[in-house]
């Protein structure tokens, strides 16, 4: 019986000294935060995966026949490596 006595004490104490509203605001500062770090990281994605599609770093991929393997849409057929089939 104290501890529920001294809980409800602590708890109206937080909330009658604004408790409830700074955590909303630190709920509300860790969502923008949230988003601006997944935009910024999609933003990274996005330009380093197409910056490199006209340069020559995967030149010697496609030179080799091997740049298939990095698409990103559906695979529409599979080219064993070696001469048979799996």
């Amino acid at each position: 019986m104290p501890t529920i006595v001294v809980f409800s004490i602590v708890s109206i104490l937080y909330i009658a000294t604004g408790g409830v509203q700074a955590v909303v605001w630190t709920n509300v500062f860790q969502a923008v935060m949230f988003l601006v770090a997944g935009a910024v990281t999609l933003a990274y994605l996005v330009v380093a995966r197409l910056g490199r599609a006209g340069h020559g770093d995967l030149a010697p991929a496609g030179a080799a026949g091997t740049s298939e393997r990095h698409r990103l849409g559906p695979v529409d057929h599979v080219r064993p490596t070696s001469g048979r089939a799996r």
